[in-house]
């Protein structure tokens, strides 16, 4: 693992994320998240459609994105990632 490689996928992943949340793309969501932040994600979209709201989006981009904490649970890593 190195984070100078994974850094520059997390920024991706993040605006990926971002986008799709504001465009109600649940099948994009649903490929980049875990099924109970999905879950959340998908209530959210779910109470903005109901009561008729769209957002508006812009993303202007990342200035920093920096790896603060990592640990292993088994076979799986999870990494915290700050954006600035």
């Amino acid at each position: 693992f190195d984070p100078k490689y994974f850094l520059p996928g997390a920024k991706s992943a993040y605006e990926m994320i971002v986008m799709a949340f504001a465009q109600g793309d649940r099948r994009t969501l649903k490929d980049l998240l875990s099924p109970e932040v999905y879950a959340s994600f998908d209530s959210a979209i779910r109470d903005r459609e109901q009561r008729g709201e769209k957002m508006e989006r812009k993303f202007v981009g990342i200035d920093k994105a920096e790896l603060i904490g990592a640990e292993m649970r088994g076979r799986i890593a999870s990494m915290t990632v700050r954006f600035v």
